[in-house]
């Protein structure tokens, strides 16, 4: 009889009651990404604060009163998933906020800088989020400088993918007549060019 390995998948309410029951390290960045754990063990660098810090501002500007910006904070993908995205933008206004993280319904668009996770957010995170039919998906790419925009998940992948240049601009769907010039993004980064 053949012995066989199995990873035994941890379940949104699992995690839950992992987190609950202190598991984890309190200062812990723990990401469950469709059953697994996921930590992030390199500290946020310069760059990537920066233009955390100029996202943030900008996104909240295009919004202002129509939807939420959520920095850094869970979202809920089904039974496996439960990732921490850079941003997520949901709709609702603050009044209806429930005790709980939005799911792909609510979710009008996430946004991941990457640098040094670049590979796992285009490669993991990216269709993750096709799978559970977020709309549209961000990939603020600090080492190529530029914007990649996935959008319109069909059957678990996006159908429409571009990448945006430095000196190029970018628009939520949800907002269209709002746009962000990718060298905003970038700040002084955008110098290095």
């Amino acid at each position: 009889m053949a012995f066989q390995n199995a990873a035994h998948r941890i379940t949104v309410d699992e995690y839950h009651r992992m987190d609950a029951a202190a598991v984890f390290p309190h200062d812990a960045r723990i990401e469950l990404i469709e059953g697994a754990l996921f930590e992030r063990i390199v500290p946020m660098n310069g760059p990537h604060a920066l233009v955390v810090e100029i996202l943030d501002e900008l996104l909240r500007t295009v919004v202002a009163g129509r939807a939420r910006v959520r920095c850094q904070l869970p979202i809920t993908l089904g039974d496996l998933s439960e990732p921490q995205p850079d941003f997520a933008i949901v709709c609702g206004a603050r009044s209806l906020l429930k005790p709980r993280h939005p799911g792909a319904d609510e979710i009008l668009a996430v946004v991941e800088i990457s640098e040094s996770s670049r590979d796992f957010d285009v490669h993991q995170k990216i269709p993750m989020y096709a799978k559970y039919g977020v709309s549209e998906a961000w990939v603020v790419d600090l080492i190529d400088s530029c914007v990649r925009v996935y959008r319109k998940s069909v059957r678990g992948e996006y159908s429409d993918i571009s990448i945006v240049r430095i000196d190029g601009f970018v628009r939520l769907s949800a907002f269209p007549e709002s746009e962000i010039r990718c060298r905003d993004i970038f700040g002084s980064l955008a110098n290095r060019e």
